[in-house]
């Protein structure tokens, strides 16, 4: 069964840093890349049970002009919305600033099942190659051999 990391930002320098960070460290896992919500839960909607790790941003920037057409990109809310319909399968690591919204994603994950944490980005992009590796590294050791929920 495939193993899938899944992570989901806006921002093209901070999934720069992400991408050889958890590729080099867990070349076991496949890794996909995500910019905004709607293309995250529709790829989500046949693959989530592949997912052994997830992590969220929450705002991903203003809308956007896809082939002439406005596109909003959503929130990491709108991921989580989703999720909480669906039976828990990994833990989801939230990776944002906002503190409000945040604290909103955990709580809401954690009241329908699933094992949630946070991560509060800093100095730039230190703190992937600090917090947020270690939080991957933590929530990667807690997953069964046999690929079940924590």
């Amino acid at each position: 069964m495939r193993q899938i990391i899944l992570l989901m930002d806006d921002n093209e320098e901070r999934l720069n840093a992400m991408r050889p960070l958890v590729a080099d460290s867990y070349p076991d896992y496949e890794i996909m890349f995500f910019d905004n919500a709607p293309d995250t839960i529709e790829w989500l909607k046949g693959n989530i049970i592949s997912v052994v790790l997830m992590s969220l941003d929450h705002d991903l920037g203003p809308n956007r002009k896809i082939n002439g057409e406005v596109f909003d990109p959503g929130t990491g809310s709108d991921i989580v919305d989703y999720l909480v319909t669906q039976n828990p399968v990994c833990p989801v690591i939230v990776h944002s600033t906002n503190y409000l919204a945040r604290d909103g994603m955990v709580f809401a994950l954690e009241g329908s099942g699933w094992k949630a944490s946070f991560v509060i980005p800093y100095n730039d992009l230190e703190w992937i190659k600090g917090t947020w590796a270690e939080e991957i590294k933590k929530r990667l050791k807690e997953i069964p051999l046999d690929g079940s929920m924590p």
